[in-house]
């Protein structure tokens, strides 16, 4: 088991994994070595190669052939070679649901995620709880809150509200999974090294500029690189709102707002705007 290292004061800047990751990484591959030696491929530890699942966004459609990708993994068996599992937007949900069970079995825990996905929505009265709960920690409120509440309850029928830190001592049976969410105002000004923030079981941030915080201080604040306050670390409700990419750019946002008000309202949009 792997536990979460004691949190820093500072960002760590280096463009290497952490020592817990690689710890992680090294267990699954001895497990993979075993699985390419039943395929006929015997090799050393250091020639197992890394072959990572990459889901796509695209919000419930995203999830759902995230979701056929690995079942057809499954029956083709080449589960037992993935590294790791790294998803944006639909397929981080998809993910979020998958590793919800510490020790999921793919075959198993796809069913359950699929008829989770028939079921009904979460109640109303679960999704209010939890934007209270959100407003009652002081921090900042916005429209990721309700994003990631809507996304949980809609589309994945279940508001999880365990921490990613958590999965810091799960074992290594599966893919080590990456969650990646877009930094806008990098995206805008065309940084590409600073545009993907990444999340893992034990660190977050941005791989290209080489900059990392524990994942336990996701939603804490940093000032210079060294921690300011310490704050509690976002649940995964809140991490699917910020990997969702569709409320990534405003304009868009609007446009599609007002298309769902017209909606809502009727078809007939001159007799409405004449009224």
């Amino acid at each position: 088991m792997l536990k979460q290292t004691d949190t820093p004061e500072t960002v760590r800047l280096s463009h290497s994994i952490n020592d817990e990751e690689i710890k992680y990484v090294k267990e699954r591959k001895t497990l993979i070595k075993k699985w390419l030696k039943g395929q006929g491929i015997d090799c050393e530890l250091e020639d197992v190669p890394n072959i990572a699942l990459l889901g796509s966004g695209g919000g419930e459609r995203a999830a759902v052939g995230m979701l056929g990708s690995l079942h057809q993994l499954g029956q083709d068996n080449l589960l037992g070679s993935l590294l790791y599992m790294c998803g944006v937007s639909g397929t981080t949900w998809c993910m979020s649901s998958l590793y919800s069970d510490p020790d999921w079995s793919l075959n198993k825990r796809c069913d359950e995620v699929i008829k989770k996905l028939k079921g009904p929505t979460v109640d109303l009265s679960k999704i209010v709880e939890w934007l209270k709960s959100r407003k009652g920690l002081n921090q900042e409120f916005n429209l990721t809150d309700f994003w990631g509440a809507f996304t949980a309850s809609y589309y994945m029928k279940e508001m999880n509200t365990r921490c990613l830190s958590e999965e810091a001592h799960r074992n290594s049976n599966n893919p080590y999974p990456i969650y990646s969410a877009i930094e806008l105002e990098h995206n805008k000004l065309d940084c590409t090294k600073g545009v993907w923030f990444e999340m893992t079981p034990h660190e977050s941030g941005f791989s290209g500029l080489g900059a990392f915080v524990p994942t336990s201080c996701l939603g804490s604040q940093f000032d210079g690189g060294t921690l300011r306050e310490k704050r509690k670390e976002m649940d995964m409700v809140l991490l699917q709102g910020i990997c969702g990419s569709a409320i990534a750019d405003g304009q868009r946002n609007n446009a599609e707002v007002v298309q769902i008000i017209w909606d809502l309202l009727g078809d007939d949009k001159t007799s409405i705007r004449q009224c």
